[in-house]
């Protein structure tokens, strides 16, 4: 049976710019990342522990990750509710997430 995914507030506003950001440079390029993103996500219906659990500090969280082009997207899996919360979306580039980034929805 699919989980259903759904996508909380920070990780589309964190979509969103990231898609304006590389829109500035390449629309095209920024089009194929939105594409990326759902699609990926998307395969977490089916295979919700595709990501790898996301450690902090040395410490497991109840959180995962997929790798997206340059972008983490950090989620967490509710099984008893058969759901996938996409959480956040961030650039590799960046320090790690706290796990109040993550908490936030």
């Amino acid at each position: 049976m699919a989980f259903e995914v759904i996508w909380f507030n920070p990780a589309l506003r964190s979509m969103q710019i990231a898609c304006e950001s590389r829109s500035k440079i390449d629309p095209a390029a920024s089009v194929k990342l939105e594409e990326s993103l759902f699609a990926r996500t998307d395969e977490l219906a089916q295979f919700p522990y595709l990501g790898s659990v996301y450690e902090r500090k040395g410490k497991v969280t109840r959180y995962r990750e997929v790798l997206v082009d340059d972008y983490r997207v950090f989620y967490e899996v509710n099984e008893n509710r058969q759901r996938v919360a996409i959480l956040l979306i961030w650039h590799t580039s960046r320090d790690e997430p706290t796990l109040d980034d993550l908490k936030a929805r």
